[in-house]
């Protein structure tokens, strides 16, 4: 279990895309979409992110960076973004509907 990151990499640096089946390429978009879509409105509307982000500056890491963070016009440093990112595309999970 030391090299998933590489295996995953190395499937992904080295996939034709033309082997994909267009039905899987659309299925991807959609979801893509839906994840986008939810982090977005989460931003500003889910219950639980008015906390998170106060957990984020009591810890010291609300400063600027240069990632984006989905539904928000600053930036923020990588770890950060990479984390708000992910509570804010399960905030309003809708994965069931």
């Amino acid at each position: 279990m030391a090299n998933e990151t590489f295996t995953l990499a190395a499937f992904a640096s080295s996939l034709d895309l033309g082997a994909i089946p267009p039905a899987a390429i659309e299925r991807a978009k959609a979801l893509t979409l839906d994840l986008l879509g939810s982090a977005a409105r989460a931003r500003i509307e889910a219950h639980s992110t008015p906390p998170v982000m106060a957990a984020l500056a009591r810890l010291g890491l609300d400063g600027d960076g240069a990632c984006t963070v989905i539904g928000d016009s600053r930036g923020y440093a990588p770890p950060v973004a990479a984390l708000l990112n992910g509570v804010l595309g399960h905030s309003l999970d809708f994965d069931d509907t």
